[in-house]
């Protein structure tokens, strides 16, 4: 329970102040100790890295209720790319850029998570070929590269006038729509 709330909290100071978050101001947010955070974390990267596992367990949560959706296979794949906490989808990118410049092992946690995980996605991606809503040549692992990718050079690059929530739902359209059939 602790520790879930100290996860929670150092994600909510992250989307507001970045790496520049105080292990102090967590404690204070939510009226504990440094010693307690020092009980259940070695050090600010070991916190930050079980926030990442949060996150992304989240996200796997979000994943696993859209596939119960009474909605069409291609719907649902839409929405399983476009998965994430409604907290989450404004960060600010700059925030994860640091990430990679203060805590490189963090970020390299994040692009794993990006990287894998897509069993459920490419079963239903294998359901819309089925009933053909999607083209039956479409090459799996040249769809997770090209999201991924895009994903990446976002969140490497920031030049884009885009939230990261209005860019991934366009890099969605844009994919999904693509190897969709009329």
């Amino acid at each position: 329970m602790i520790r879930e709330k100290i996860i929670e909290e150092t994600i909510r100071l992250f989307l507001k102040e970045g790496v520049d978050l105080k292990l102090s101001d967590i404690c204070e947010n939510i009226s504990i100790s440094k010693k307690t955070i020092y009980q259940y974390f070695a050090n600010k990267e070991s916190l930050l890295l079980e926030a990442v596992d949060f996150l992304f367990g989240q996200i796997k949560e979000e994943q696993k209720t859209i596939l119960n959706y009474s909605i069409s296979n291609i719907e649902k794949l839409v929405l399983l790319l476009k998965a994430m906490p409604k907290e989450y989808q404004l960060i600010d990118m700059n925030y994860i850029i640091s990430l990679n410049n203060k805590y490189p092992r963090v970020y390299q946690k994040m692009n794993y998570y990006l990287e894998t995980g897509w069993e459920d996605t490419f079963m239903l991606m294998d359901k819309c070929k089925e009933e053909g809503s999607l083209k039956k040549e479409t090459n799996y692992e040249v769809f997770k590269l090209m999201y991924t990718s895009s994903i990446e050079k976002f969140i490497s690059e920031h030049n884009c006038p885009l939230s990261f929530e209005q860019f991934q739902k366009n890099v969605v359209l844009i994919l999904v729509g693509g190897i969709k059939n009329a």
